[in-house]
């Protein structure tokens, strides 16, 4: 994949508010706000250690980190138990 979005806020009424603050119902009014991050075409199944991880896999991850506010302690790198990675 060439790039990935994610949405890290919403537009309602021509202001930005969080994502984590939006509501069932204001859901129906709001444009989502994405960040467009660098993707990565390696094939990451059946890696075990992060470092082994593409170099945009891991910014991806860092920032999913930073912008949840919560450590990441294991990602699947395929639908095999052992294709994990425990940080």
């Amino acid at each position: 994949m060439d790039e990935i979005k994610v949405c890290v806020g919403y537009e309602l009424k021509g202001k930005s508010i969080p994502a984590s603050s939006c509501g069932y119902n204001e859901l129906a009014h709001v444009k989502p706000i994405y960040k467009t991050l660098k993707g990565w075409p390696e094939d990451i199944v059946g890696i075990t250690k992060y470092s082994k991880l593409p170099k945009n896999c891991q910014n991806y991850l860092k920032f999913i980190e930073n912008f949840l506010e919560l450590p990441i302690k294991i990602i699947s790198t395929g639908s095999e138990r052992n294709e994990t990675i425990r940080i």
